[in-house]
């Protein structure tokens, strides 16, 4: 009788069963990763625009403001001078300033980002003098199934950015 060699069919559909299986679990994992590292970057940006306009306002001696413009195609986080209504921010160009109002820096967020941005508030207005808020807010970072950031503007213009379910390293717990 000769000696067989090679491969069975159920040692490789075994084999090619395991590699499925760890496939998946690795895929989900990097969706999951990917995932978490655009709710970081979406959190950073706000927290970086929250601070560029309360040091804007002291900078140069006039009151700067932080306005949430929602459109059909998307969402606008700009800072400006002047009024709310004196800009308009809807993703189609750069943001547009009336009355002597300057648009600083403005991030259009598009209608089907898996991130999304909740404010209590229409604008945070930053005093020229010494920073600090017209009227607190808070704004939410929210991704598909929870887990969001809140940034929290107190009335002294400091933000504090917290989670009700943070992870050690990620940000602190609300």
């Amino acid at each position: 009788r000769a000696l067989q060699r090679g491969l069975t069919m159920i040692g490789t559909c075994t084999a090619l069963a395991i590699a499925g299986i760890l496939a998946s679990s690795a895929l989900r994992l990097l969706q999951e990763a990917h995932l978490r590292a655009v709710v970081e970057g979406v959190s950073s940006e706000l927290s970086s625009s929250l601070h560029y306009a309360r040091s804007e306002a002291v900078a140069r001696n006039q009151a700067v403001r932080l306005s949430f413009h929602a459109s059909p195609v998307g969402r606008c986080v700009l800072v400006h001078t002047g009024d709310r209504s004196d800009c308009q921010c809807d993703g189609s160009g750069p943001a547009q300033c009336d009355n002597g109002s300057v648009p600083l820096r403005s991030v259009f967020q598009p209608a089907g980002d898996p991130v999304q941005l909740a404010a209590s508030v229409s604008s945070i207005l930053f005093s020229a003098r010494d920073g600090t808020a017209k009227t607190g807010g808070t704004v939410c970072v929210v991704p598909p199934g929870g887990k969001q950031i809140r940034h929290t503007v107190n009335v002294t213009g400091r933000v504090r950015v917290c989670s009700r379910d943070a992870t050690p390293g990620s940000c602190e717990p609300c």
